[in-house]
């Protein structure tokens, strides 16, 4: 195949839809195109497959790769010229799992390329990973005859050759044993006997330290290897993509979840959803359904179980509430210290004494939110419909904010509100508003970049943030509401809050958008007591502190959500223990954490797509039901 067609398929075909053409390097694959139609597979198979991956010449140690950290790692996957002709005219089953299950760990740029490329289109990719330390390349023969050297071209062997010279490279080579005669000297090598569905996807987990190597070679291979070869390896403590199976639960028990969901969709309580369950750090259920919104038939998008969604209230404790606790581990934050202490425009008002640990308990006695558009869309000058000095935050399409709006009049309003019921609990907006302002304060910084660097970054999370709009394209991003009394349009990656819209779309409260991935890592490293991938990101302590309710009569731990300790509460009666932690949303999102089951649930969905009054969702108890599902699979 010619360089030109291979470069103007992958170019085209996985180009993004929310701008104009761009271009991209020669075989780039686009992550909205990785959720693939898969093959069924027993946990027989599964199991012996994980048993059979070996790992070799791992003298180094790259393998558990531990800087999962954007713009250091690329994947390039070499697949056979059938596969790479089945993926152009997208078939079922050839998206590619071996570079789908990378991605669930880092946000890796991504490169498929059929085994007879030619050297130069080979070059041109060469080219394009050369600001990457790490190149994990995966080699997908299709043959196991040794008269065409096992499928292995001589273009593909001397392309990962030359990688070698200039980069860290993980090879994973899939097929026939006798294979690996062509990589004397390289290292490390994770080499799979076959290459199906159960290969493809554990292979990258092993090396991303999902599970330990524990394979060996059958037979010998020349004076390359002896038989019985094999390298160990130590977990990470990374999310493990598995089958039902392995956790004891029967695939078929699963199936009530589906049709709850199937149900929600029927009955519009909502377009689609994705939901994502792990237990003891191996996520055994992840699907999405039903499609980005309502409409024309042609028009719709199918929802993909890597969308992108505006998390809503889940952005107080995946955002701001991690940022806490790491400013009062380090002693930057006193929960016991008044709030004025941290904002002195605090001190001339009624909000002097208030405490850190009032706010974060919701029981400072502020009141729940404020209607900042309202005022706003009758004053002139407030919005603009071009960005400029003067309006530079975007709010929606075609609507931008005045630059100090935010800080002289929504911020003074805030502090100006009379406090109402102090030491009682009332559910309010503006207490994650505060805690933004005291993050920005202490740290001196924004908020999403200190997140960005401690926490995001090397997590290697590749949705989670603000402001997806810069950064992850359209047709990734789930639609929310179409806003018929603000922004008059329907709202996609703007964030469907108003006041935080109105903050530049970065807020305390709301803001944060993320695949379900990406929020199941956050979750995993809370349900390890602040531990992931090797890195501590918080002491277990401090997330023990956090999930404990400080005030009696305040079933709020601080910060984070809990469950009533009534036993006939919506959460208590889907099976969950006291001591869960989590936080929904009110786009229809939610994610539970539960320390006894060692359970994490995620449900994302746009339920407040066409329109926010829509509460069928919650009518038909949607998320516990799920969620009471997901915990009788395992009690069976």
């Amino acid at each position: 195949m010619r360089g030109l067609s291979v470069s103007c398929f992958l170019i085209c075909l996985f180009a993004s839809l929310d701008t104009p053409a761009q271009k991209r390097p020669v075989g780039y694959l686009d992550p909205s195109v990785l959720e693939n139609a898969r093959q069924q597979i027993s946990y027989n198979q599964w199991h012996a497959m994980e048993r059979s991956i070996t790992l070799l010449n791992n003298e180094e140690g790259l393998v558990p790769v531990q800087d999962v950290q954007p713009g250091r790692i690329a994947a390039v996957s070499i697949v056979s010229n059938e596969e790479f002709q089945a993926t152009k005219t997208r078939k079922a089953n050839h998206y590619n799992t071996f570079l789908d299950h990378v991605s669930n760990y880092t946000p890796a740029s991504l490169f498929l390329l059929p085994n007879d490329t030619s050297t130069v289109v080979f070059g041109e990719v060469i080219a394009s990973l050369e600001s990457f330390p790490m190149v994990i390349v995966g080699l997908h023969t299709g043959s196991s005859a040794w008269e065409n050297n096992y499928g292995i071209s001589p273009q593909a062997l001397l392309f990962i050759e030359q990688l070698r010279a200039t980069h860290q490279v993980v090879l994973a080579y899939f097929g026939n044993v006798q294979g690996l005669a062509n990589f004397d000297g390289y290292g490390p090598i994770v080499w799979a006997p076959a290459d199906d569905e159960a290969a493809r996807s554990l292979s990258p987990q092993l090396m991303f330290g999902a599970f330990a190597a524990q394979g060996s070679l059958p037979v010998r291979v020349g004076e390359v290897f002896e038989a019985g070869a094999g390298d160990s390896t130590s977990t990470l403590n990374r999310l493990k993509y598995t089958l039902p199976e392995e956790l004891g639960i029967r695939s078929r028990d699963l199936d009530e979840i589906d049709s709850i969901v199937i149900s929600g969709i029927r009955a519009k309580a909502f377009p689609g959803a994705v939901v994502m369950a792990a237990k003891s750090g191996k996520v055994f259920y992840w699907k999405a359904f039903g499609n980005q919104e309502y409409g024309m038939e042609k028009t719709w998008l199918p929802m993909n179980r890597n969308d992108v969604f505006d998390l809503a209230s889940i952005t107080k404790v995946a955002a701001t509430l991690i940022a806490t606790m790491s400013l009062q581990e380090d002693d930057k934050i006193d929960l016991d210290e008044k709030f004025s202490a941290y904002i002195p425009a605090a001190a001339a008002t009624d909000k002097k004494d208030i405490l850190i640990k009032e706010i974060l308990t919701h029981q400072a006695g502020l009141i729940p939110f404020i209607r900042f558009w309202v005022p706003a869309l009758e004053t002139a000058g407030v919005f603009s419909s071009d960005s400029s000095a003067s309006h530079p935050y975007r709010v929606a399409e075609g609507m931008f904010i005045r630059k100090d709006y935010f800080q002289e009049v929504m911020w003074k309003e805030m502090l100006q509100t009379p406090l109402r019921s102090r030491g009682e609990y009332v559910y309010s907006d503006l207490s994650m508003y505060f805690m933004r302002a005291v993050v920005d304060a202490v740290t001196g910084e924004r908020m999403d970049h200190y997140l960005d660097r401690e926490f995001y970054r090397p997590l290697g999370l590749s949705t989670m943030g603000f402001l997806p709009r810069y950064r992850i394209p359209l047709n990734r991003l789930v639609p929310t509401e179409n806003d018929t009394y603000f922004r008059m349009q329907l709202l996609r990656g703007d964030v469907h809050d108003q006041g935080a819209a109105m903050a530049g779309g970065i807020s305390g409260h709301a803001g944060l958008f993320s695949n379900a991935n990406d929020l199941m890592i956050v979750g995993q490293m809370l349900l390890n007591g602040g531990e992931y991938g090797g890195r501590r990101y918080l002491e277990s302590e401090t997330v023990k502190l956090f999930n404990t309710p400080p005030y009696k009569g305040n079933r709020r731990g601080l910060g984070f959500d809990k469950p009533r300790p009534d036993p006939s509460s919506t959460l208590m009666k889907s099976g969950v223990s006291p001591e869960t932690f989590g936080h929904t949303g009110f786009t229809g999102t939610c994610i539970w954490i539960d320390p006894v089951s060692d359970i994490v649930y995620i449900f994302l969905s746009n339920r407040v797509n066409p329109s926010a009054d829509n509460w069928k969702y919650n009518e038909m108890e949607i998320r516990p039901r799920i969620q009471k599902a997901i915990y009788n699979s395992i009690k069976r």
